[in-house]
C-alpha cells in the first residue's frame, strides 16, 4: 500500500512544508527516510514522507507508473497540511537518488495528473526541490527496456521540461564518497560499450556531447556525481537558478552529513 509517514513539529507554526521521496522502490521504503523526517520536525518542518512506486524489478509500463506514482502526495499535503499547522503555500520537495526522478516528475507539465487521485488542475510550484544524488534515470540497468520502446527515455527524461519550471531555485547536492562506490555506468554495462548507452538515450549526441564538456567521460566512466553535473549544467542553460553542495562521509546513503546539508536548504538558512 501507498502509505506516508507524517513528521510534526512540536510547537508553533505555521510550519514550512516538505515532501521526501525516497531511493529506488525495488529496495527502499519511506523507513529509509525516518531521520530527515525526525531532523526536518526537530527544525521546524512539517515533513510527508511517502512510500512510492513498486517492489519488484521494472519494466517499461511500470516505470512509466513509478514516473506517475506519488504525484497526488503534493495535492495531499496542500489539503492536509494546514490541518496540522503546515503552510501549503511553501512545500519543498525533496529527493534522494531515484526518488530525484519522483520529485522532478511532479513538476513537469501534468505533473498533477494521477491516475489514483483526484487533483485540482494546474503547475506544481514548489518553494524549492532539494535533489540529493539522483540518478536522473541514466541507469543502465534499464537499457534493455529502452532498446525495447525508444520513447521512454522521452518520456521519462527529467530535463526535457526543465524550460517549463515554475518552481523556486534548485538545491543539487552530491556525496565525493560515492565517487569510490558501485553506482558507476561501466560496473553495469556488462558487454556493452559507453557509447552504445548514449546513443540508446539521445541518439543526437547531445548527451555525449554535455558529459565531454564537463570532462565527465575522461576517465571512461560516469558515476551519479556526473550526471548530477549533468543536471546542474541543462538547468542552469534552462535558466534557472542552481546552487551546488558536495558532503564527505558515506558514499550514497541518507547520512548524517546528507541531513545536516539538507535540512538548512528546506529552512532557507542554507
Amino acid at each position: 500500500p501507498r502509505l506516508v509517514d507524517l513528521f510534526v513539529p512540536k510547537s508553533g507554526g505555521p510550519w514550512p512544508v516538505a515532501i521526501a521521496y525516497h531511493a529506488d522502490p525495488s529496495h527502499n521504503t519511506k523507513s529509509s527516510m525516518y531521520q530527515l523526517g525526525s531532523s526536518l520536525a526537530e527544525a521546524g518542518v512539517l515533513t510527508f514522507v511517502p512510500n512510492w512506486g513498486g517492489s519488484e524489478s521494472s519494466t517499461p509500463d511500470e516505470l512509466r507508473e513509478w514516473a506517475a506514482g506519488g504525484k497526488c502526495t503534493y495535492w495531499y499535503a496542500v489539503e492536509h497540511a494546514p490541518l496540522v499547522g503546515g503552510d501549503p503555500d511553501d512545500i519543498t520537495l525533496i529527493g534522494f537518488s531515484g526518488g530525484v526522478n519522483q520529485a522532478l516528475n511532479l513538476t513537469r507539465p501534468g505533473g498533477n495528473e494521477a491516475s489514483d487521485c483526484t487533483s485540482p488542475a494546474g503547475p506544481v510550484e514548489p518553494s524549492a526541490l532539494v535533489l540529493f544524488e539522483g540518478d536522473y534515470y541514466s541507469n543502465p540497468w534499464w537499457d534493455s527496456d529502452l532498446g525495447a520502446d525508444p520513447t521512454l527515455y522521452e518520456d521519462l527524461a527529467v530535463w526535457a521540461d526543465l524550460d517549463e519550471y515554475e518552481g523556486g531555485p534548485l538545491h543539487v547536492l552530491v556525496d565525493l564518497e560515492t565517487r569510490d562506490s558501485i553506482y558507476t555506468v561501466m560496473s553495469l554495462l556488462g558487454d556493452r560499450t559507453m557509447d552504445e548507452y548514449l546513443a540508446l538515450r539521445e541518439p543526437d549526441g547531445g548527451l555525449q556531447a554535455d558529459l565531454d564538456s564537463l570532462g565527465a567521460l575522461d576517465d571512461g566512466d560516469i558515476d551519479l556525481i556526473d550526471m548530477s553535473r549533468l543536471f546542474q549544467l541543462r538547468a542552469t542553460e534552462a535558466g534557472h537558478e542552481v546552487t551546488w553542495t558536495e558532503i564527505e562521509q558515506a558514499s550514497h546513503t541518507m547520512s548524517p552529513a546528507a541531513r545536516e546539508a539538507i535540512v538548512p536548504l528546506v529552512t532557507s538558512e542554507g
